[in-house]
C-alpha cells in the first residue's frame, strides 16, 4: 500500500494543501513500513546496518534536496521542537553533519503528523516544499528497502 499510495482527496482544500497532506500521509505509510522492515532485519535505530549500504552520495543528494526545500530551516526547527527526545538527538546529529540522520526527518514527520501536530504548512513552510521533502524521503526509503531485500535474496540463494 505504501508503495502504491497516490494521494488523498480533500473537499474544499486547495491543491497545494491537499498535495502536502498526501505527501505527509505517504511518508507516514512508508516510515511505518521502514520501521517494520528494520525490525525484521534486526537493525534498530539508528539503522546503522541498513544505512551502511547507502552511498554517501545518495545521502548527500537526499540531504541537499531537503535543504533546498527548507533553506530557512523552518521545517527542521518545527520537527526538532515537536520531536520526542530520541528523534531530536538524531535530528541534531544530522544538523551537526551526520548525513545518515537525514532519514529521521521521516521519523519525525510521521510521529508529529500522526499525533495531529503537523499540517501541510508547518511553521510557515510552503506546502509544495513539504510535499517535495516527504516524497523525496519516501522514495529514498522505498528504494533502500528494495535494494536491501534484493541483496538479502541474492545472499540466501548463494548459500543454498
Amino acid at each position: 500500500m505504501a508503495k502504491q499510495f497516490c494521494g488523498i482527496l480533500l473537499n474544499t482544500f486547495k491543491e497545494p494543501t491537499q498535495d502536502g497532506y498526501s505527501a505527509l500521509t505517504r511518508v507516514f505509510l512508508v516510515w511505518s513500513v521502514f520501521e517494520r522492515y528494520a525490525d525484521l532485519a534486526d537493525n534498530p535505530p539508528p539503522y546503522s546496518q541498513l544505512l551502511s549500504m547507502v552511498s554517501r552520495l545518495k545521502l548527500n543528494l537526499l540531504a541537499d534536496q531537503i535543504e533546498r526545500n527548507d533553506s530557512e530551516h523552518k521545517l527542521y526547527e518545527f520537527l526538532h521542537e515537536q520531536s520526542l527526545e530520541h528523534n531530536r538527538s538524531y535530528l541534531e546529529r544530522y544538523r551537526d553533519g551526520d548525513r545518515r540522520g537525514v532519514i529521521f526527518y521521516a521519523a519525525a514527520l510521521r510521529h508529529i503528523y500522526v499525533h495531529g501536530h503537523l499540517t501541510a504548512h508547518p511553521n510557515g513552510c510552503q506546502a509544495d516544499n513539504v510535499q517535495t521533502i516527504c516524497n523525496t524521503l519516501s522514495e529514498f526509503l522505498l528504494e533502500l528497502i528494495s535494494e536491501d531485500f534484493s541483496r538479502r535474496l541474492k545472499v540466501a540463494k548463494a548459500m543454498r
